[in-house]
């Protein structure tokens, strides 16, 4: 096993509130960390991600519940061959404190590009 911790700068998140839960840009991704244990080229662990709000909104995903996808990042431009860890799933919008109409069910869909750095 080798664990891994996710390098914030390098690494993208986006978030998509659906239905829409009000008027305004969204769910906006202000930061993503987390510690991501690898076994056989087979991620594991989990991710926070934290969405802008006041108080800033908060929910913590578990990569056994994602279809998480780990790859060596072949960028030239890269300092070095990471790890990226990319995947997508959905919460309900209550996870991360956020409310909306019961009956639409709403949700926040995220996709993630994590490069990974040892720990």
């Amino acid at each position: 096993m080798t664990r891994y911790v996710v390098d914030p700068d390098r690494s993208s998140v986006s978030a998509v509130a659906r239905p829409s839960l009000g008027p305004g840009p969204g769910a906006t991704v202000v930061a993503v960390s987390g510690t991501v244990d690898v076994v056989a080229d087979r991620p594991s662990g989990s991710i926070t991600v934290t969405l802008a709000g006041d108080p800033p909104a908060r929910a913590e995903i578990d990569l056994a519940d994602t279809r998480a996808e780990l790859t060596a990042d072949l960028d030239p431009s890269s300092p070095d061959d990471a790890l990226v860890l990319r995947g997508r799933t959905s919460r309900a919008a209550g996870a991360f404190g956020l409310a909306g109409p019961p009956l639409l069910n709403p949700t926040i869909q995220i996709s993630w590009r994590l490069v990974l750095a040892p720990a």
